[in-house]
């Protein structure tokens, strides 16, 4: 690729990742995104062993809705933090 400034180096850089995934130990694998650079585990690692089926996800996970819409009205207030019920 070519760039014509830093500014564009950095913004390709940010939204691409490399992963390294050992097909024979999937704990092994590598991503260079700064989530797996803190905590050696990262959505996307996971996310490509599913898809290969290397990794089957538990069925649990698959009942959890993904989201759900924000219900009408304001949003009550808060309890206060130290008062027991």
């Amino acid at each position: 690729m070519n760039w014509t400034s830093f500014e564009h180096f950095t913004e390709a850089m940010v939204n691409m990742w490399c992963i390294k995934l050992n097909l024979d130990l999937p704990d092994r694998a590598n991503c260079d995104c700064p989530v797996f650079l803190k905590q050696y585990q990262c959505k996307h690692t996971l996310g490509l062993a599913i898809r290969l089926k290397i990794v089957e996800p538990p069925s649990a996970a698959r009942s959890i809705p993904l989201g759900q819409k924000r219900k009408p009205g304001r949003p009550k207030k808060a309890r206060p933090a130290l008062v027991m019920q």
